[in-house]
C-alpha cells in the first residue's frame, strides 16, 4: 500500500487505447456527481426510516464534537474499506489510498485490473459493511446508539458516486471482461480467465 497527495494518478506506463482496452460509457467526474448525488439522497431518506424502526435512541451529548468526528472517520474508514478488498487484502504496492487536498477528496486506487465481479465488490464494500450491516444488527438486537446511525445514514451520501459506478459496471461490462482505471476513467477488455484477480 502506498499513501499519495494529490490528485488521483494516471500510471503512464497503462496505454488504454493501444492496447485494446474499452472504455466505459461513463459521465465527466463532475455530471457523475450531478447524477449521483440525488440517488445518495433517496438511499440516505430510506435508511433514515428504516433506522427509526429499529428504535435507535436519540440521547446525544456534545453533537457538534460528534459530528465532526463521525464525519472524519466515516470518509476515512470508507476509503480503507475500499484499499481491504483490492487484491492482496491493499497490502500490494498498487493499492493507493490519497487525499486530494484542494478537492476536499480521499481516495483509495488500485493501479491495476481485477474482474468485473472484483471491482463491483470494491466499490459497494463501503455501504455494505458501513451502512447496510449496522442497519440489520440494529433491527436484530432492537436497537443502537444514535451515532451508529448517524455513521450508516451519513455512508449513503458519501457512497452515492459508488453506487453509480456499480449499476455503470453492472450494465456496461461484459460478465468475463477485466475492468481497471487511469485516473478517473475506467475501461475494460475480455482477457484471459488467468489474468487479474
Amino acid at each position: 500500500m502506498r499513501l499519495k497527495i494529490g490528485r488521483v494518478p494516471e500510471n503512464a506506463e497503462f496505454s488504454p487505447g493501444e492496447t485494446g482496452w474499452i472504455p466505459i460509457k461513463e459521465p465527466s467526474p463532475w455530471i457523475a456527481q450531478l447524477l449521483a448525488f440525488p440517488i445518495g439522497v433517496a438511499v440516505a431518506w430510506v435508511m433514515v426510516f428504516l433506522w427509526a424502526q429499529t428504535g435507535a435512541k436519540p440521547r446525544l451529548e456534545n453533537p457538534i464534537f460528534w459530528l465532526i468526528v463521525l464525519i472524519i472517520g466515516v470518509f476515512i474508514l470508507h476509503e480503507i474499506i475500499h484499499a481491504i478488498f483490492h487484491p492482496r487484502a491493499g497490502r500490494s504496492h498498487k493499492t493507493i489510498i490519497g487525499v486530494w487536498l484542494s478537492r476536499g477528496l480521499f481516495y483509495a486506487f488500485y493501479d491495476d485490473l481485477c474482474s468485473r465481479e472484483r471491482f463491483i465488490v470494491i466499490i459497494l464494500a463501503p455501504f455494505v459493511i458501513i451502512s447496510l450491516v449496522p442497519l440489520a444488527g440494529a433491527f436484530i438486537v432492537g436497537g443502537a446508539p444514535v451515532q451508529l446511525a448517524f455513521v450508516s445514514v451519513f455512508n449513503c451520501l458519501v457512497s452515492c458516486m459508488d453506487i453509480l459506478g456499480a449499476w455503470l459496471i453492472m450494465t456496461r461490462v461484459p460478465r468475463n471482461a477485466r475492468v481497471r482505471n487511469k485516473g478517473w476513467r475506467t475501461y475494460y477488455k475480455i482477457v484471459d480467465a488467468r489474468d487479474g484477480e
